[in-house]
């Protein structure tokens, strides 16, 4: 099975073929873009250090009671050094959560984890959600 994902700063999508025909692949809200925004909640009464993490719709929802723990535009890090951040990055909340990794690179500080994130693995769990969608939508046919 061929998949495609666009992986957008703002929203990402995807599309499978399907009978050799493409088709956009519609998430579990039953919209064609999901927002391309991560958060990362512990769960209260769970076992210790358990957290619950949200991708889309879900995760713009606790991005105003949850702001050091949902991360959004992370795309435009990707790469970057920390001194670069500030000119791919207009948010302001998002440029306070940026830390330098053991390496250099760029990462953000998510409380509830207790450690910091590269751009690249906070982008992995919209890639993940997306590729449930395709599994979802095309009968728990893994890609």
């Amino acid at each position: 099975r061929s998949v495609g994902i666009d992986l957008g700063t703002t929203n990402s999508a995807v599309a499978a073929l399907v009978d050799g025909k493409p088709i956009i692949i519609r998430n579990k809200m039953g919209a064609s873009t999901t927002p391309s925004v991560v958060s990362f909640e512990r769960v209260e009464g769970g076992a210790e250090g358990e957290v619950r993490i949200e991708v889309g719709h879900a995760a713009c929802e606790q991005a105003e009671r949850n702001p050091n723990n949902t991360f959004a535009s992370v795309k435009r890090l990707i790469g970057r050094a920390r001194k670069e951040a500030s000119e791919a990055v207009a948010d302001a909340s998002l440029l306070n959560l940026l830390v330098e990794g053991g390496d250099g690179s760029l990462h953000l500080e998510c409380e509830a984890l207790g450690r910091s994130l590269p751009p690249e693995e906070i982008s992995c769990h919209i890639i993940r959600t997306l590729l449930e969608d395709v599994e979802r939508e095309l009968g728990g046919e893994k890609v």
